[in-house]
């Protein structure tokens, strides 16, 4: 029997397009996944960007292949949770799409993690986050436009009022519209000023962070792979809710326990089993701990850029948004710079600690380094004796 022959797989409306043809439509619909991972889609009319489109379409493709081939629909994230380990092709096709995307991977360091110390680093950055300065790049860049044209304004209308053929009545007029275009000038002037305060704050608290974020986003792909959602709160546990859960275990455990004479301590020590008179123990006064000062990430409140996609374009701050900027700014960069402090007391004193260490280690090996000399110099002088001893 003669088989028929089979027509090619763009022609078959019946089987699904190519991975070329979803690249090819990703480009046209340019979804925000896309965008988010890939960036801009390059030009098709330019010859200089035809290369970087094949290989934007190339890359796009991948992914869009695994998002059709396993259902995944999510607008901003590209690939979803890591197929089971019993899904073979998809696990192929998640890892192919995985590069394709050039998208965080997780380190070995993350694989020998719990789940819950990697929902702590997710955690730590989602705190840092509270202290960010706002983002006002877009309103900085909206901010020199709208003072660039009032600057202007008030050239072109002053150079009007003093024009010839210009009547009184007008002049008047363009005078006192250029008086307030440079006004408005120099207002415009002192807010560019503020919001590049913020916006060096923004940078420095950027910078500053990128360890945090860094293992935050390493921590989501490897949850992800295991197939734990970190934004899922239903399957969280709070640590008050251990707690609370491990002394009442605690305490059923303890109250069929018998006491013996081992659990009884002495008088001359303290709760803890120390005793009362040597150093460092229950004697020495507590050591203090600043906790009247309040903690900047509890106070501070998300901004709306963090939480959510920024509005596009930028604009003219108002004062009052624009003081608050400031104030979350100045109190940022305090933050940095104590925490530097911080940092630099410490590696000071464990500079000092270790120093101190190989000082003595040192001492140690010359006094043993002596004591072998003089037990040496003994025993050749002893065997000296013996041989000199006359019988």
């Amino acid at each position: 029997m003669r088989r028929q022959r089979r027509e090619p797989a763009t022609r078959r409306g019946a089987l699904r397009p190519q991975r070329r043809e979803l690249g090819s439509l990703t480009a046209e619909d340019a979804p925000a996944w896309a965008l988010d991972a890939l960036g801009p889609v390059p030009g098709s009319t330019d010859p200089a960007q035809v290369v970087a489109r094949q290989d934007w379409e190339h890359r796009a493709g991948w992914a869009a292949a695994y998002r059709e081939l396993v259902g995944h629909t999510d607008e901003h994230d590209p690939l979803g949770n890591a197929p089971g380990k019993g899904r073979i092709e998809h696990g192929v096709m998640f890892r192919a799409a995985h590069e394709a995307l050039a998208l965080v991977d997780a380190r070995a360091e993350e694989a020998n993690l719990s789940d819950g110390a990697l929902r702590a680093r997710v955690r730590a950055y989602e705190r840092e986050l509270a202290w960010a300065p706002r983002w006002v790049e877009d309103d900085l860049a909206a901010a020199h436009q709208h003072r660039s044209r009032a600057a202007t304004d008030a050239t072109v209308w002053a150079a009007r009022a003093e024009a010839p053929d210009t009547s009184q009545e007008d002049a008047d007029r363009l005078r006192a519209d250029a008086e307030g275009a440079r006004a408005e000038a120099a207002r415009l002037a002192e807010r560019i000023a503020e919001l590049e305060i913020v916006d060096s704050a923004r940078a420095a608290w950027f910078t500053y962070t990128a360890v945090s974020r860094d293992n935050a986003e390493r921590s989501r792909t490897e949850l992800r792979a295991r197939g734990v959602d970190p934004d899922r709160p239903d399957d969280r546990t709070t640590a008050p809710e251990w707690l609370a859960v491990h002394r009442a275990e605690q305490a059923d455990r303890e109250r069929d326990q018998p006491i013996t004479e081992a659990d009884v301590l002495p008088d001359d020590h303290d709760q803890l089993g120390f005793p009362r008179d040597e150093p460092g123990r229950a004697d020495d006064p507590p050591e203090v701990v600043e906790t009247a000062v309040p903690d900047l990430r509890a106070v501070s409140t998300p901004e709306a850029t963090e939480t959510a996609d920024p509005p596009e374009g930028g604009r003219v701050l108002p004062i009052d948004e624009s003081t608050v900027a400031v104030r979350k700014a100045q109190a940022t960069l305090a933050e940095i710079a104590e925490r530097q402090a911080a940092d630099t007391a410490w590696a000071e004193a464990d500079a000092a600690d270790r120093e101190a260490a190989e000082a003595a280690r040192r001492e140690e090996l010359t006094r043993w380094s002596t004591v072998d000399s003089e037990s040496t110099a003994s025993a050749s002088a002893g065997e000296d004796d013996a041989l000199t001893r006359e019988p």
